[in-house]
């Protein structure tokens, strides 16, 4: 249980419905599909500011790019793994 208060996907509404709606558009195929269409958590705890999501997700698309830092997109999984296992991020 999250000690976060959040909207869940299906209690979203005006604003926050659209974000989420254009979030789950821009994921890619293979991520929605193992998904299940459904958005990944560190994305949901933004609920509560529509806005920041918004901001949150235009910041991840502009830093990263598979394939531009040079180490391809498995290298650069496996260190973002790594380093949230290091901080004790779950996500």
């Amino acid at each position: 249980m999250s000690f976060i208060k959040v909207v869940a996907e299906g209690e979203a509404t005006g604003e926050l419905k659209n974000v989420y709606d254009r979030t789950l558009a821009r994921l890619s195929p293979s991520v929605r599909q193992r998904r299940g269409d459904k958005l990944p958590p560190i994305v949901i705890i933004f609920s509560l500011c529509p806005e920041l999501l918004e901001a949150r997700v235009g910041f991840d698309k502009g830093i990263y790019r598979p394939g531009n830092s040079g180490l391809g997109r498995r290298k650069e999984e496996l260190i973002a793994t790594q380093v949230a296992a290091l901080s004790g991020c779950r996500f």
